[in-house]
This record gives structure tokens, C-alpha cells and sequence, in this order.
């Protein structure tokens, strides 16, 4: 049982692979972007202009910043489950830019490089997790999840289609988009009901204390040994905390003096 939870856990995490799989198969068609004198948006960005070959390559742009930004900034500071979170929601806002660009195509670009932060920030941080959080026999092909189920998505996107041609009505398939929206929002409620990882960051999703112990007690799958464990636990944060404080430094100050008196 306690590996089907962590793998029920890694495929909720992973499954938001889908829907990047999904948007990746749709910046691929810079050909959408209007031809010069089109008269259905009004616009400065126009297919004969640099935004032309660009449209495509911001996507990759975004994801390199996404990916650079969900480590150091946000991650390493805060859970990374409330990273996904935060993530998912750019991921939405992209998907709204991409979707209802009815007055302006540079909507459409900034779209795109939305998605791209989104994606890539992502793609950092779901297999990362889920290398965490799963058992040392199965971590390795708990790897292949983001990757198998993001080629899911490419397929899916192939077969139902994401968008259609431009025309004077709506540029895009609302309800594939929709459906997409409605993924990533079903990910981000998942969220609330998976593991934390025992060593992230003190800043706590739901705000509880001690959540760093139970998110421990919860992975090892043994939550009897909540009362044993429990007191072991609030002496070890206290002596962390004692450690953490230079007051508390057993410092042996003769032998500072001697490496001083020796460089000096």
C-alpha cells in the first residue's frame, strides 16, 4: 500500500505533463499569426515582421526563465507543492491569452511566452518531486512519468485538434482550451493531497505546525507512530534550533586564537 499511495501521489503530480504536452504542440504553428493586411485584428505585430519567426522561439525562452526562476526563487523558499500551484495559475493565464486574443495578436505572443514559463518551471520542479517522494526501487522508473504522460498530451493535442485556422469568428478551439484549463485546475486541487516532502522549506502549505514531521510519518506509511515519533521530533527541532543560533556555538576559542596567531 505504501507504494501504490506514492505512486497514486507521483501521477497526480505528473499528470499537469499532459496539458504541457498539449501546449507544446501548439506553439508550433507560428503560421497562425495573421498576414499582412489582414483586417480581423488590429495589430502592429504582422507576418512580415521580425514577430514572425520569433513567435515560436519565445516558448523556449519562457521555459528557460521558468525553469531558472522555480529553483532559487521560488522553491528552494517555499513547498514545492505551493510551486506547482503557483505555476498552474501561469499556466491558466496563458492559456487565456492564447484563447481569446480578439483584438490583438500581441496577446498571442505574450501568450506563448507565458506558457513557456509555466512549462518550464514545471518541468523542473513535478519530476523533482516525484523523485522525492518515491521509493528507491521504483525512483528510477518513476522518472519516466512527466516525459511518457507529456507525450500523451502531444497525441491527444494531435488527435482532437487544439485550434483551428484563423477565421472572422474565433480563432482557437475554445472547448479543447477549456479542457485544459479545467486539467491544470484539477492538479492544483490534487495538490492539497499529496505528500509534502520531510525536508522542503518551513514555510507550510496549510500553515500547520510540524507539517516537515508529518509529511514524514505520512511517507515512511506508518501513522501509529505518530505518538512515538512526535517527541523525538520536538526535541530535534529544538536542538536545531539551538545549532542554528550562534549563542549556542560550543566554539573552542583557543583554537581560533592559534590559526590567528599563526597567519598573522
Amino acid at each position: 500500500m505504501e507504494s501504490l499511495g506514492n505512486i497514486i501521489s507521483a501521477l497526480t503530480a505528473s499528470s499537469v505533463a499532459m496539458i504541457i504536452g498539449a501546449i507544446i504542440r501548439e506553439v508550433e504553428w507560428p503560421s497562425l499569426l495573421l498576414q499582412p493586411g489582414s483586417e480581423i485584428f488590429v495589430s502592429p505585430i504582422v507576418g512580415d515582421g521580425p514577430w514572425w519567426s520569433l513567435t515560436a522561439f519565445l516558448f523556449a525562452v519562457g521555459a528557460v526563465i521558468g525553469a531558472l526562476f522555480a529553483g532559487p526563487a521560488l522553491v528552494k523558499r517555499f513547498d514545492k507543492r505551493l510551486g506547482m500551484a503557483f505555476f498552474d495559475a501561469v499556466l491558466n493565464i496563458g492559456l487565456f491569452a492564447i484563447t481569446f486574443p480578439f483584438e490583438s495578436t500581441a496577446l498571442i505572443v505574450a501568450g506563448r511566452l507565458i506558457l513557456g514559463i509555466g512549462s518550464g518551471a514545471l518541468s523542473a520542479i513535478v519530476p523533482a518531486y516525484v523523485g522525492e517522494i518515491s521509493e528507491p526501487k521504483i525512483r528510477g522508473r518513476s522518472s519516466v512519468l512527466f516525459p511518457a504522460i507529456m507525450v500523451m498530451g502531444v497525441v491527444i493535442s494531435y488527435a482532437f485538434g487544439p485550434f483551428k485556422q484563423y477565421n472572422h469568428q474565433q480563432p482557437f478551439d475554445v472547448s479543447f482550451n477549456v479542457y485544459c484549463f479545467l486539467i491544470v485546475m484539477l492538479h492544483a486541487i490534487g495538490l492539497c493531497f499529496i505528500p509534502k516532502l520531510p525536508h522542503s522549506s518551513s514555510n507550510n502549505f496549510f500553515g500547520q505546525r510540524h507539517d516537515n514531521e508529518y509529511s514524514a510519518i505520512n511517507l515512511l506509511g506508518e501513522p501509529q507512530w505518530t505518538e512515538i515519533l512526535f517527541p523525538e521530533f520536538e526535541t530535534d527541532n529544538y536542538n536545531n534550533a539551538s545549532r542554528r543560533s550562534s549563542w549556542y556555538y560550543n566554539t573552542l576559542t583557543h583554537l581560533i586564537l592559534i590559526r590567528i596567531a599563526e597567519h598573522s
